[in-house]
């Protein structure tokens, strides 16, 4: 007996699934400037991050992904935000499901990871604390129940092991979330 395809495999396989876009773009469009963290939106302006997602639903997207691109410890640090890497990847988590809700259908949430914004060892000073910092990261979103954990940008095979490691050490990655 062939075992069951994961929910997301099985779409695949369907063909190709329509995403949405670059956030950090829309946002910067909508007036939030690049100076300012865009990830901290989450907590301070979730309405705007909130309609970037919508809009993106409303074109006909099967999947959005959180506005975390950069909340990591590491890149919070610059904007005085490290000790709310957490707050901000629930809460990313929970704007990108509150679309998915209003809009009432099916829809994929992918968890956006970023780079750390710095060099890994050897060519960096960052080594251990970045495994730690990787972990930290994909266990909030498991625990936020992002459906899907996304890397983009990372800075190499070392980076995505440890995120793709951590999701799965983090409780795993989470199902298909449908609208109620």
């Amino acid at each position: 007996m062939t075992p069951a395809l994961h929910p997301f495999r099985a779409r695949l396989a369907r063909g190709p699934l329509l995403c949405d876009g670059a956030m950090g773009t829309l946002l910067y469009e909508r007036g939030v400037p690049f100076d300012r963290c865009f990830d901290a939106l989450n907590l301070t302006d979730r309405e705007r991050v909130l309609n970037v997602h919508l809009d993106y639903l409303r074109a006909g997207a099967e999947m959005i992904e959180t506005n975390t691109f950069g909340a990591n410890a590491v890149k919070l640090d610059v904007h005085g935000l490290a000790d709310r890497v957490r707050d901000a990847n629930w809460h990313g988590a929970k704007i990108a499901k509150e679309a998915r809700d209003i809009i009432g259908q099916a829809v994929w949430i992918a968890g956006s990871v970023g780079p750390l914004g710095k060099p890994l060892a050897p060519y960096g000073r960052i080594t251990r604390a970045s495994e730690d910092e990787c972990r930290c990261t994909c266990k909030n979103f498991c625990c936020s129940e992002s459906t899907l954990g996304e890397t983009e940008g990372t800075e190499g095979y070392f980076h995505r092991s440890q995120i793709w490691q951590a999701s799965h050490l983090g409780g795993g990655i989470g199902e298909y979330q449908k609208s109620n």
